[in-house]
């Protein structure tokens, strides 16, 4: 299964998040994500070398609800580079399986009232 893409955008200084529901299957029944990673990465269109890790900002609170969070602090956001950033989530099970939910684009705007 391919990738969905998801463009989506922020502005520095404010929290940054999705919670998403992992199934076993198209329609199935939630991913139980007991011993499950979680990575995301942002880099920016115009430098590849500007880049920022969330893989930290990721929570799991009832792994067999099958529901992963991020939460990327505005404390981080405010220090972003505003520009146009290509993202994937990488999800891996406790069995090594690796599987890319996500990608697509992420317009970090700079934010005007402080």
């Amino acid at each position: 299964m391919a990738a969905g893409i998801y463009n989506t955008s922020f502005r520095t200084g404010e929290t940054f998040g999705f919670s998403l529901l992992i199934n076993v299957s198209a329609g199935g029944p939630a991913q139980d994500l007991t011993g499950a990673t979680f990575d995301m990465s942002i880099q920016l269109s115009t430098n590849p070398a500007t880049k920022y890790f969330f893989a930290s900002y990721f929570s799991v609170a009832t792994p067999s609800n099958g529901i992963v969070t991020l939460s990327v602090p505005a404390s981080l956001t405010s220090g972003i580079t505003p520009g146009r950033y290509n993202y994937d989530f990488k999800y891996v099970n406790a069995a090594g399986v690796v599987k890319y939910y996500m990608s697509g684009y992420i317009d970090v705007i700079q934010a005007v009232t402080t």
